[in-house]
């Protein structure tokens, strides 16, 4: 229904791979300041790690279509992430091509300055 009436709809996964977050789990028990972000449950969780994948690949399967398809993009370096997920929102704006709405009143007559006392 939204792609009827013109929205674009993106759908963006962040991947990364199992050797990325555990060096990421390494990192924030290293610096204190980021000790915070890590629980214990975190390391019985990365156990489940191809059953998380084997998810993610069958909801993407199930939930991309031509209309609102799924981008999977390298999560482990920023600025590529970044210029990835940037281009693919600039290309979703341009296909939607949105314009500034034009006012429902006569500008002119708003500017008059008896009517901005």
């Amino acid at each position: 229904m939204l792609t009827d009436h013109g929205v674009k709809i993106v759908k963006i996964m962040l991947h990364i791979s199992s050797d990325y977050q555990l060096k990421r789990i390494k990192h924030r028990l290293e610096k204190p300041e980021k000790a915070w972000k890590f629980q214990p449950s975190d390391m019985e969780e990365r156990k489940k790690w191809p059953e998380y994948m084997e998810a993610f690949e069958k909801a993407i399967e199930h939930t991309s279509t031509t209309d609102a398809p799924w981008f999977i993009v390298p999560g482990e370096n920023k600025w590529y992430r970044y210029l990835v997920v940037s281009e693919i929102i600039l290309q979703a704006l341009e296909d939607m091509a949105p314009e500034i709405p034009k006012p429902n009143f006569d500008i002119k007559i708003m500017m008059n300055p008896e009517f901005l006392k």
